[in-house]
């Protein structure tokens, strides 16, 4: 098996990053917005990741606890783009 270290791995947070921009219709919004912009998605990005990383349970497979941590968290992802859709958010 071949491994790739994390400097040949792609990006996948700046790609997700740029792909959002997009999404937004932000791509050409000014650089300082733009800084505020992405200092906040890593900071999200990084939150979720302690989310995860501090209530998981250790082991390399998903238990139930897991699998209610993240249906949880999916649920309040959705409930933020459903306020979001309809301007409460």
């Amino acid at each position: 098996m071949t491994t790739t270290s994390a400097q040949e791995r792609p990006r996948l947070l700046d790609r997700e990053f740029a792909g959002m921009m997009t999404a937004a219709g932000a791509d050409g919004c000014d650089p300082v917005q733009r800084q505020d912009m992405r200092r906040a998605f890593f900071a999200g990005a990084a939150a979720f990741n302690h989310l995860i990383m501090a209530n998981a349970d250790a082991g390399d497979e998903p238990t139930d606890n897991d699998m209610a941590l993240m249906e949880a968290l999916q649920a309040e992802l959705d409930a933020f783009g459903g306020d979001l859709r309809n301007g409460r958010a």
